[in-house]
């Protein structure tokens, strides 16, 4: 699996530090995680697509909700 962006947080909001892109070309989908401040992905909160924009905007989304809190 490849990763194709991370998206640091500028602080700890809800336990989370990051949130990542990656590619899985087995499965041909893109997963965006949620990084946990002890650097582990949290496999309840991954959302999964197969197109590529779809990742990048729900990750804009959640940042974007994150920062508001």
């Amino acid at each position: 699996m490849k990763t194709i962006m991370t998206f640091n947080l500028p602080e700890v909001v809800k336990g989370i530090r990051a949130v990542k892109i990656k590619r899985d070309s087995e499965w041909d989908e893109y997963q965006v995680c949620f990084i946990g401040c002890d650097g582990k992905i949290d496999q309840d909160q991954t959302y999964f697509t197969d197109d590529k924009q779809d990742a990048f905007d729900t990750a804009e989304l959640i940042i974007n909700n994150m920062r508001a809190v």
